[in-house]
């Protein structure tokens, strides 16, 4: 086969990892109340919601208790339990801002973004000043996609808290989605510039310049992977860009990283393949990589369309004709393999 039939025919795995825009840093300044001592696992916390009923049962019209198991019901996902607990907290004491706020954030945990609005408003009444409560509204807003007022209340929580590097994520996040890359650009550099240690600005950083084919985008890249060195993420972007940008040996570099890092992360092997495929054009090398993906995806049409271009590239024309029918009949529509399947009837093969 020549060469430019072969790339004209490709499944080119390009694809990047990238957090969907309602992401940002996790648990980073997420307007989470100081005083709600909820640990991180499952069993830590029923270990807490045992104590905190012991509590209750000494101090009944204590409210806090109740809030504090609200919340520990919250992080275990019993929702409908945990909106009980702050009704709880609500009737005894009805003046208290952060009971409204952790009501709005079980209500957007239940996708009911208009009710959780109505929460964090009266958290604000109660509280001009609660920056969380305005960029949880702000958030709102970004997953109803109505960036004007998501804007107005990020602007709003900067204005009270201006340190904030979820808020400028935010921002980014919007500008972002509007279309606006040099304005997103410069708000996830001062998310990184308020919290150095933010990982997901230095990913969007570096998708964005990837995008924009800059090498600037290695530097994000890599300092993400310095804030988190087994990140999936963050390897595999990286190498998707080398991959691009005719540093074929980066790329196997990283994908070996992945895979012994995970070793049946699909993707790695797939795009060894890619690369063995395309740029050294070493076909066996290329089918043992998809014979690798396959392994752990037998429905993975994309590997048995370049499996089946490796075999015809060695002009094994039976094997490459059983990898186009496979691909098809995994999905009959897919059309790279039915116009292989069709060149090679052409050319009687």
């Amino acid at each position: 086969m020549k060469k430019g039939t072969l790339f004209f025919a490709l499944v080119f795995a390009i694809g990047i990892f990238s957090q969907s825009c309602g992401g940002g840093e996790s648990n980073a300044e997420s307007g989470k109340n100081d005083s709600t001592a909820v640990a991180d696992t499952l069993d830590e916390n029923e270990k807490v919601i045992e104590e905190l009923n012991q509590r209750i049962a000494k101090d009944p019209k204590n409210p806090n208790h109740y809030h504090e198991r609200a919340y520990a019901y919250y992080r275990l996902g019993e929702l409908e339990k945990a909106i009980l607990d702050v009704d709880r907290c609500i009737s005894i004491d009805s003046t208290i801002p952060t009971f409204y706020f952790t009501k709005g954030e079980i209500y957007f945990a239940q996708i009911k973004p208009e009710l959780a609005l109505e929460q964090y408003n009266k958290a604000l009444k109660f509280k001009p000043d609660y920056w969380e409560a305005e960029l949880k509204i702000g958030r709102i807003y970004m997953y109803l996609k109505n960036w004007k007022n998501a804007m107005e209340h990020i602007n709003a929580s900067l204005k009270i808290s201006p340190a904030q590097s979820e808020a400028y994520f935010m921002k980014g996040e919007i500008y972002e989605e509007t279309g606006d890359t040099a304005l997103a650009a410069s708000s996830f550099q001062t998310a990184t510039e308020q919290n150095p240690d933010y990982y997901e600005a230095y990913i969007r950083l570096g998708i964005l310049y990837a995008n924009a084919h800059s090498k600037l985008a290695l530097d994000y890249y890599n300092t993400a992977i310095r804030l988190r060195p087994t990140s999936l993420e963050a390897l595999y972007n990286k190498a998707i860009f080398c991959q691009s940008h005719e540093m074929p040996e980066e790329a196997l570099k990283l994908y070996d990283e992945m895979i012994e890092i995970k070793p049946n992360f699909e993707l790695a092997w797939y795009n060894k393949g890619y690369v063995f495929l395309v740029v050294y054009q070493d076909f066996r090398s290329a089918i043992s990589m998809f014979d690798k993906a396959l392994e752990i995806n037998p429905k993975y049409i994309d590997a048995y369309h370049n499996r089946g271009l490796a075999y015809e590239s060695l002009r094994e024309f039976k094997k490459a004709r059983l990898d186009y029918k496979k691909a098809l009949e995994i999905d009959p529509a897919f059309e790279l393999s039915a116009k292989a399947l069709d060149h090679l009837d052409q050319l009687g093969l």
